[in-house]
């Protein structure tokens, strides 16, 4: 080993305090005066790895940053979701793989295809969490996508067999009340007026999952959304933990909501359905409609009004054009006097003329 002279210097008494604050905040556990994330590791065929709190995830390159930037935010969001489950957590970490669009989506999956409507993936059984960055197209709607796949692993806390025993509609329904947004509800699906036609679904289609087609699934998702906020609004959020803790602990979901609500799953679909066809469902169900039909009524009238003024100025502009060409011919008839020219010739010729009043027989 080479060693190396020591060498010794004047230092001035600024000097020496910038040093001893330098080497303080080199000891272990100082605090770092401009702290930055952790380097993604690399990892086989271009992919970028790195550890949050709770979950860990994989990257392409081009993601890797994006990764790293959502690390805190994917930690906030699943603590948030655990208080609101209210399940024990389950230690062992998540995976989180972010991708770019579906067709990297089904691969992660090993799936030919996946259908149309999906944006992201959450599979409890595996503890992993496949979210596609280009369906999202922006940042609140990638929140949002995240808020709603957390979620779904939040509540895998309750173990493979109670996850078992959730109907997919309710843990879809709890994953978009947490979200805040009804997923595919740009569909546009009106649950208020199939109730009232008659052509509204029951649950239990969806207890093991929704159909390929968007439409369909819509309906599910909507449906599950409706009930878990229907449930919030005359119960709780306890409750609904309460539930949750029931099924967990070995009961059925319908005999987890009699314990908790003193109402069975039947009873509580009920009360959603006579909610979906009285005025006020109907209303708030429709209003959306309402606007979004004024709105292309508007749209469509645009045109025509805009016809029908141009036409009226042309008009106007017709009319002036002729007056002008009045004035340049004649003054006095520009002007109106030959019409008062006219009134009184025409009443000294009534004068003139006494022979109408004359009885022919005189002749």
């Amino acid at each position: 080993m080479k060693a190396v002279p020591a060498t010794t210097s004047r230092l001035n008494r600024p000097v020496l305090g910038l040093v001893l604050s330098a080497a303080l905040l080199a000891l272990p556990g100082a605090p770092l005066l401009h702290a930055r994330p952790p380097a993604a590791a690399v990892l086989q065929d271009g992919q970028r790895s790195g550890q949050g709190q709770g979950f860990e995830w994989t990257a392409p390159d081009g993601l890797a940053d994006l990764a790293v930037r959502y690390q805190e935010q994917i930690a906030g969001i699943l603590g948030e979701a655990r208080l609101w489950t209210g399940l024990p957590a389950d230690p062992r970490p998540f995976r989180v793989e972010w991708v770019g669009d579906r067709k990297d989506l089904a691969r992660a999956l090993r799936m030919p295809e996946v259908p149309g409507w999906y944006a992201a993936v959450a599979v409890p059984s595996e503890r992993r969490l496949i979210i596609a960055t280009e369906i999202a197209g922006s940042e609140a709607r990638l929140i949002s996508t995240l808020r709603h796949e957390v979620m779904h692993l939040a509540m895998a806390d309750i173990g493979p067999a109670g996850w078992a025993r959730l109907p997919a509609w309710f843990h879809e329904g709890c994953a978009q009340v947490f979200a805040g947004e009804v997923y595919l509800g740009e569909l546009g699906v009106s649950l208020s007026w199939r109730a009232v036609l008659g052509d509204l679904d029951l649950l239990m289609e969806y207890r093991d999952g929704f159909p390929e087609s968007s439409a369909g699934a819509a309906v599910g998702y909507a449906l599950g959304e409706r009930f878990v906020s229907t449930f919030l609004r005359h119960h709780n959020l306890l409750d609904l933990k309460d539930v949750l803790a029931q099924v967990r602990s070995g009961e059925s979901f319908d005999r987890a909501l009699i314990e908790v609500t003193g109402m069975g799953l039947v009873e509580h679909e009920e009360r959603m359905r006579k909610e979906l066809v009285n005025a006020s469902g109907l209303l708030g169900d429709i209003y959306p409609q309402i606007f979004l039909g004024l709105a292309l009524f508007m749209v469509l009238m645009l045109p025509l009004v805009r016809a029908a003024r141009r036409r009226r100025r042309e008009e106007l502009e017709e009319r002036w054009e002729r007056q002008d060409r009045v004035e340049d011919l004649d003054p006095v008839l520009a002007t109106g006097q030959w019409q008062r020219v006219e009134i009184r010739q025409g009443a000294s010729a009534d004068e003139a003329e006494p022979w109408e009043d004359w009885d022919d027989e005189e002749f």
